[in-house]
């Protein structure tokens, strides 16, 4: 939950993904609004989110995708919050 949030603005999230095992590589799409960094064994993604106006509720859904080891589900960061008046 992300609290009140202004329409037209610009919030960056950063969330820390520790993989449970070595050789994991994740994939996001390129016009997700979310990039991966990898830094000492651990990956980032850092996601972009810009309200719109016109609803109370403000809801957007990341997809990663695992590359390795393969078979895996994607990931799935939900990001929720409220419009600000």
């Amino acid at each position: 939950y992300a609290g009140k949030l202004q329409a037209g603005q610009v919030y960056e999230f950063r969330f820390e993904l520790e993989p449970s095992q070595s050789g994991v590589v994740l994939s996001a799409a390129v016009d997700s609004g979310c990039r991966l960094e990898k830094s000492e064994g651990k990956w980032f993604a850092v996601c972009k989110l810009t309200p719109a106006g016109g609803t109370a509720i403000v809801e957007k859904e990341f997809r990663i995708d695992v590359v390795s080891p393969t078979g895996q589900p994607p990931l799935s960061i939900r990001i929720r919050g409220l419009l600000a008046d």
